[in-house]
């Protein structure tokens, strides 16, 4: 039998199960102490009746005496009388058992007996055995960091005495890989009851490689700044993407990665093609390998981004023309400037507002007789010329640029295939409305500012950086979702660098877990792109996505009935506090299950006062809709579906958990255990640069890149002599010999390092460093910082043996000057930004 929990506070016109008051006559514990009692009773009163027969017909009437009832206790005169007490002992047996079978078959709890197919809540002791512990000192000055991995918590372990008067109190977390969904109406509690506690748990493991990163939609627009020196003080690098307020933001390179993957692809072709004129196909033919394998690597980035920004028209019931149109349109104008930024050495030129004044700048341009300028960049041939015009005119300058690119470009197949399928009404000024409109929330200058610059940031340091963990905080609004679509973007690309960098892994996963936690996932007016797959899909590779939601009617919303059934049911922990919604509170009743409820039905007549009664056993709702909505403060139910095995490792039956006062399980808000100082924005420490930005610096025309030279033979002619002129006389001046002191500053003058690359660099390490270029190394940073800035040039993408090799041999001889200017000889400049990054968080300044 389950023991009944009492607490303080009972719930009106109910009880936990109806339960016969008379059951315990049937219970086991009761029936063999009170049967063996009868059965003695029974003994004692035959031998005392055998005892008093006996007397009365062995003495006479007048000379009788009686045996006392205290002498049956004791003396059984068995010889004498043998068949009689034979006799007694059966009667008394008989008595025994038809008495026993009586109670049991009238009064055993039916309620308990006839329970197939029911459930019941899961019980303390369980709990104790299947989770994990996570402590929790409250209002503690220290970091109270615990031993082990960090988890969902999924209750309260209750409180002992001793505990109460320490203020310690522990959470079972649940550490297996699963998803989970909160589900809460407005100020139920999701944050303080969920989110909060969840965060502080997944920063305070005591071993950092054990503490999670995680990207978090903040809606309430405190949420960085609540959480900053808290997460600062765990070792976190902290990133603020604000939709809301661009000024307090980092900048978001929506097309950063697609942009560095193709820089990588340029300098790999190019050093292919010298190798081989140099006569080492090998080394040739393995450059142009890897070359082909970033050039992959950027096409599909770039071609998730226009996956991302161009939707499906009338659910592609059209074939998706439009829709596909535009996003080779958004492809093909993406790797065009990525080319010309790179060959031209320019910067911040790849990004969606860009791509958006190159479309509709050069398809208003049309080529004409008397207008046709544009032409005259690709030759100073005038048959030349005549060519082009006589097969351009009437077109864009876009079908101009991309119809003379080779046709090898990787841009051109993309272009070629806007039109390859078009219906012939259909031009490219038709398709560009489309595209207009998706790129919408580019236009807005701060957000055009906000995704143009790409300040080195590596995303894949939020799952493959052993050193340090990430919190990435995305600020949307609940209320005016219109800017909220670039926010939702930045995630989905964070999730897709991650997903293509563990395909490349040989675990095919992150070295560290990352959550997404979509706080109000259900108000951002924007669904998250590919869900019901990232769902599924991400648990294998560490990467576990966290819904806050109002109620399951939030899903159906945003998403189709499908994806609302495949998220549901691959849910390792859904909490429920506390809602209004009926069909929330139904579906999480029927999940629930029924149990088993003792009934008892009377019939009598009117006019007699006899009257019969019939039990039986029903079953009920667990918790009935109607009761759920009522749950008290603090009280939630947890269903869960990924909890298989025990603490060790036996099955177990996943039973519903209820956090609830009456076993002392109930939640405890986050403000009664932390105290969290709020900082303001200017303390927060955002790389806002683009905001210097002028929108003009964006604006950027297509152009070939070099005149055409005509096909007829070149007149060879002689140069001209110029007159000769005598020389002027040179003027006498003073030999002297400078010493080492005068000749350094000249030196130094001309460069600061040994190189003349990065000059926005080399200015930071000047202010960072600029006093102390003349000692060592390792005077300067220790080993586990110099390790710390190599694993950072590692994580960027860097694989030069021979540049680290030189490195290694400079940290450990060479002074801060010859290791700055090794790394900013022989690295790319993702990698010099991560590193000048570094030395800027350890310097503890954030003004340069």
């Amino acid at each position: 039998m389950r023991k009944k929990e009492r607490g303080k506070y009972k719930k009106r016109n109910y009880e936990k199960a109806t339960q016969n008051h008379l059951r315990f006559l049937a219970d086991r514990r009761f029936l063999i102490p009170s049967m063996t009692i009868f059965f003695m009773v029974e003994m004692i009163l035959g031998n005392w009746l055998i005892q008093m027969v006996g007397s009365i017909t062995q003495q006479s009437l007048f000379d009788f005496q009686g045996v006392s009832l205290r002498q049956a206790v004791f003396y059984y005169p068995i010889g004498q009388y043998p068949q009689w007490y034979l006799l007694l002992f059966l009667f008394s047996l008989v008595g025994v058992a038809v008495s026993t079978l009586r109670l049991y078959s009238s009064f055993r709890p039916l309620e308990e007996e006839h329970v197939q197919g029911t459930m019941d809540f899961e019980t303390v002791e369980g709990m104790n055995k299947q989770y994990e512990l996570v402590p929790v000192h409250m209002f503690t000055d220290k970091e109270d960091y615990f031993d082990g991995k960090p988890g969902y918590p999924v209750g309260r372990k209750p409180q002992t005495p001793s505990e109460k008067a320490q203020g310690l109190f522990y959470y079972y977390v649940d550490t297996t890989d699963s998803n989970s969904i909160t589900l809460a109406g407005t100020r139920q509690g999701k944050g303080i009851y969920f989110v909060d506690p969840f965060i502080d748990i997944l920063t305070r493991a005591r071993l950092i490689s054990n503490r999670a990163s995680f990207v978090m939609t903040a809606t309430k627009g405190d949420e960085p700044r609540v959480w900053y020196e808290t997460l600062k003080k765990r070792g976190y690098r902290i990133r603020v993407v604000n939709t809301m307020n661009q000024y307090y933001s980092d900048p978001i390179p929506v097309l950063g990665v697609f942009n560095n993957y193709y820089r990588h692809y340029k300098r790999l072709k190019a050093e292919s093609v010298q190798l081989k004129q140099a006569g080492n196909k090998s080394e040739a033919l393995n450059l142009n390998i890897q070359a082909e394998k970033q050039l992959a690597n950027a096409e599909k980035i770039i071609t998730q981004a226009a996956f991302s920004y161009f939707k499906e028209v009338n659910e592609g019931k059209d074939g998706g023309f439009w829709t596909k149109a535009c996003r080779s349109l958004f492809i093909s104008i993406g790797i065009a400037l990525a080319d010309q930024e790179y060959e031209k050495e320019e910067k911040s030129k790849v990004n969606p507002y860009t791509i958006y004044t190159v479309a509709n700048e050069m398809q208003k341009r049309r080529i004409k007789e008397k207008s046709h300028n544009f032409l005259r960049k690709y030759t100073d041939d005038e048959s030349e010329l005549k060519r082009l015009l006589a097969e351009y005119e009437g077109k864009c300058e876009l079908d101009v640029f991309f119809g003379e690119l080779p046709r090898t470009h990787p841009a051109t197949r993309h272009y070629d295939a806007i039109f390859a399928s078009a219906p012939a009404h259909v031009t490219l000024g038709n398709i560009i409305t489309h595209f207009n409109g998706d790129l919408e929330p580019f236009l807005m200058t701060l957000n055009a500012k906000m995704t143009a610059i790409d300040d080195g940031f590596d995303m894949e340091l939020i799952g493959f950086d052993r050193e340090q963990p990430t919190a990435v905080f995305v600020m949307l609004s609940d209320a005016d979702t219109s800017n909220n679509a670039l926010g939702v973007m930045y995630i989905d690309q964070i999730y897709q660098v991650l997903i293509n960098r563990c395909n490349l892994e040989d675990d095919s996963c992150c070295y560290r877990d990352v959550h997404f936690i979509y706080e109000e996932g259900g108000n951002l007016g924007v669904p998250i792109s590919n869900l019901a797959r990232k769902w599924t899909a991400g648990l294998s590779r560490r990467l576990f996505s966290h819904l806050v939601l109002q109620d399951v009617q939030q899903l159906a919303s945003l998403y189709d009935e499908d994806t609302k059934d495949i998220i549901l049911g691959n849910t390792g922990n859904l909490a429920y506090i506390r809602t209004a919604s009926d069909k929330t509170n139904k579906y999480i009743s029927g999940r629930l299950g029924e149990r088993s409820n003792y009934s008892k039905t009377r019939h009598k007549d009117p006019l007699s006062i006899k009257a019969t009664e019939t039990e039986s056993a029903e079953k009920i709702d667990l918790l009935a809709s109607y009761e759920l909505e009522r749950v008290r403060e603090g009280e939630s139910i947890i269903l869960r579906i990924n909890k298989h095995r025990d603490l060790e490792g036996n099955p177990i039956y996943q039973y519903p958990i209820f956090n609830t006062y009456e076993n002392d399980t109930n939640l405890i808000p986050f403000y009664k255990y932390r105290k969290m100082k709020k900082v303001s924005w200017e303390d927060i420490p955002v790389n806002n640069q683009f905001m210097e930005l002028e929108l003009e610096e964006l604006n950027w025309l297509l152009e070939p890149k070099e005149i055409k030279q005509t096909s007829a033979p070149e007149q060879l002619s002689l140069p001209l002599l110029s007159e000769y002129q005598k020389p002027k006389r040179r003027k006498q001046q003073e030999n002297k010999v400078l010493s080492l002191k005068e000749i350094e500053p000249e030196v130094q003058e001309k460069h600061f390092f040994e190189t003349s690359k990065y000059q926005t660099q080399v200015a930071l390490l000047e202010k960072l460093y600029g006093d102390q270029l003349e000692q060592s190394v390792k005077t300067t940073f220790s080993e586990e910082q110099q390790k710390r800035l190599t694993s950072l040039i590692h994580i960027a993408g860097e694989r030069n043996n021979k540049a680290f090799a030189e490195l290694k041999t400079i940290s450990d001889t060479g002074n801060l000057r010859s290791y700055f200017s090794c790394i900013l000889s022989n690295f790319e400049e993702k990698a010099v930004n991560v590193f000048v990054q570094q030395l800027k968080e350890w310097r503890g300044t954030y003004e340069y």
